[in-house]
């Protein structure tokens, strides 16, 4: 997909711990990597993820998260905003922390 909203996510990997360096990049590869047509393709991709509407919430580790909108017929993917989640108005459980079904 064609990836948008980059400076967002480097600025919070700039400044974040190393593993957070990882997650970001990770992110950033798999978004730019995807070919998604419809939220429940990029569920499927992002399994433990958490949507809110239309949302994609993404946890980096346990205190950041990024936020990714979609545009499945242009083939956008939009980072919205990536930080500490108490920044948020919403929010997030940890990925490791949340219970399966």
């Amino acid at each position: 997909m064609k990836l948008m909203g980059g400076p967002v996510l480097f600025d919070l990997a700039g400044s974040a711990p190393l593993a957070v360096r990882g997650a970001c990049a990770a992110l950033w590869a798999e978004l730019e990597a995807g070919d998604w047509q419809s939220r429940d393709e990029v569920a499927a991709r992002f399994p433990l993820s958490a949507w809110d509407r239309d949302k994609l919430i993404v946890a980096l580790d346990e205190r950041r998260c990024a936020v990714v909108t979609f545009n499945y017929r242009l083939g956008i993917a939009l980072i919205e905003t990536a930080g500490l989640r108490q920044a948020l108005s919403e929010p997030v459980v940890p990925l490791h922390r949340r219970a399966r079904s």
